[in-house]
Order: structure tokens, then C-alpha cells, then sequence
């Protein structure tokens, strides 16, 4: 069991990276940059625990490629922002632990207007999107002591 408390905590990424590739007939490379704070907390109650998390991440993503053609490139952007709860309750049975818990999780996925360049002209575009889920998730876990 653990003892009547609360956690609490922050996290921060950042980083950048790029990648490249040869097809049949083009080449592909794709340059990006992102950063990411997540924040989180937990309360402990006994065998109760309760966990909350929120997070928020942005991508910036250079794409270029080459055609008979010419060069095609575009330059998009995204967000994600997600919350999540889970509740966690743990049963000491002597050498058995089990601990069920069950999740809540809600994400919000973003990509801005976006225009798709070939040698000097554009060719086609995006108009922003974004898209909204919600998910759940349970688990029953169990530990034997030995």
C-alpha cells in the first residue's frame, strides 16, 4: 500500500531531425523540428491511486523531392494536445497482487493549411484539418510474491 500522498511533475522536449531517401525515380528528404511540455500529477490514497496527464506537442516538417518535374516541396505543421486519467486500485491477496485499473484519454490532432510546390508553382494544397478522439483502456495486472 501506499501512504496518503501526491506527485507532481513536468517534462520538456525539443529536437530536430531529418531524414532522406532514393526511389526508382526521385529522391526524398524531409527536415523537422518539435517540441513537446507534458505536465502530470498523482494521488495516492491508500490502494487508490488516481493519475492525470497533459500534454502538448508541435511539429514543423520540410518535405522535398525531386521529379522530371522538378523539385516538389511543402512545408506543414502540426499539434497534439492529449489528457488522460486513470485510476488504479490494488488488492493484496497474501502472495497475490492484483491492481485493475481503468483509463480516460482524450487527444486533439491538428495539421495546418498546407500548399505542395513544383518548380516554382504551386500544384496542390490542404485547407487545415484536425481530428478529436476519445479512448479507454483497462488492464487487470497481478503480481505474485515468491
Amino acid at each position: 500500500m501506499t501512504p496518503l500522498g501526491v506527485r507532481v511533475g513536468a517534462s520538456f522536449a525539443l529536437g530536430s531531425g531529418d531524414s532522406d531517401g532514393n526511389g526508382a525515380a526521385s529522391s526524398v528528404s524531409s527536415d523537422f523540428d518539435y517540441y513537446s511540455l507534458s505536465l502530470y500529477g498523482a494521488y495516492y490514497w491508500g490502494s487508490l491511486s488516481l493519475v492525470a496527464d497533459l500534454n502538448y506537442s508541435a511539429l514543423d516538417n520540410e518535405v522535398t523531392g525531386s521529379s522530371y518535374a522538378g523539385e516538389i516541396s511543402s512545408d506543414f505543421d502540426s499539434t497534439n494536445f492529449n489528457l488522460g486519467l486513470t485510476a488504479q486500485y490494488s488488492f493484496d491477496l497474501g502472495a497475490v497482487n492484483v491492481s485493475p485499473h481503468v483509463g480516460l484519454r482524450y487527444t486533439h490532432l491538428s495539421l495546418d493549411d498546407y500548399t505542395v510546390t513544383c518548380a516554382g508553382g504551386d500544384i496542390g494544397s490542404f485547407d487545415s484539418g484536425s481530428m478529436d478522439f476519445v479512448s479507454m483502456s483497462w488492464l487487470l495486472h497481478e503480481a505474485v510474491s515468491l
